[in-house]
């Protein structure tokens, strides 16, 4: 878990909460776990490089100083980033403890 100003490694986006969560499991894992959880999708994307040299040896820094597998960058299962809410039900306190 980690906690600062702005997510991502070149992002100058500012997010007033920006407490992101990172865990080593797959895609098809965390969809199936976050449908379960009833979780609203809003986003999903797959990125082709990581910010850290997840391989050491294996990749190559680019010039914005993300990682890419050296030998067919193709090939290495991409980061990705999922957004998604819990949808606030008619009558259940949301975040702010009021009722929707």
């Amino acid at each position: 878990m980690a906690d600062g100003g702005s997510v991502g490694g070149s992002s100058d986006v500012e997010f007033a909460t920006s407490t992101t969560h990172e865990w080593n499991h797959g895609l098809g894992e965390t969809i199936a776990a976050a449908q379960r959880a009833g979780l609203v999708f809003d986003s999903l994307t797959e990125h082709d490089s990581a910010p850290w040299n997840a391989l050491p040896g294996m990749m190559s820094e680019d010039a914005a100083g993300e990682w890419r597998l050296t030998a067919d960058p193709r090939r290495l299962a991409a980061p990705f980033t999922l957004q998604a809410h819990k949808p606030v039900m008619p009558g259940v306190a949301g975040p702010s403890g009021m009722p929707a």
